[in-house]
């Protein structure tokens, strides 16, 4: 809000540009001590306190509609400790969701020595296609030393480093 010369009145400034501007800043500046996730709820919160609408809301601080409705059913539901806290598990869920274990059992079983060699297999023995990155993904989320023994492809040609 700006004053007025000598007046002391004050008014709400309406160039939506500028106030854009001022809540992007304000993000940034959160960001120095905040992750960006909690910095735009915060922001979020603070504009849905004051009764700006959530159409607004999301179009200030970048979070989608339905995060912006959670948080002020959250508010409303007087559920604020859980505002400000990094939900994990929200994703979309893995290809090989469900027989991860199958599959690091052929791992083990066979002798594949590049990534792409595992992912063939999986294509093959469980009819779906996964990435080259995916299975590097599944192998280093459930053990990351296997992660170590297939090493990522080096060179121009592609060749893997290592073999099992």
């Amino acid at each position: 809000m700006a004053d007025k010369k000598g007046t002391g009145k004050r008014e709400i400034i309406e160039n939506t540009n500028e106030n854009t501007g001022i809540i992007k800043k304000v993000i940034e500046f959160l960001q120095v001590f905040l992750p960006i996730t909690l910095a735009k709820r915060l922001v979020a919160i603070v504009l849905l306190a004051a009764g700006v609408p959530t159409a607004r809301v999301t179009q200030l601080t970048g979070l989608c509609d339905r995060s912006t409705r959670g948080l002020l059913k959250s508010m409303r539901e007087e559920e604020i400790e859980s505002l400000l806290t990094i939900k994990s598990g929200s994703g979309k869920k893995s290809k090989t969701f469900g027989f991860e274990a199958e599959i690091l059992q052929e791992i083990e079983k066979n002798n594949y020595h590049t990534r792409q060699q595992i992912a063939d297999m999986i294509k093959e023995k469980f009819h779906v296609q996964v990435s080259v990155s995916a299975v590097g993904r599944l192998l280093k989320k459930r053990d990351q030393k296997a992660e170590k023994r297939f090493a990522s492809c080096k060179g121009r040609y592609g060749k893997a480093a290592r073999v099992l």
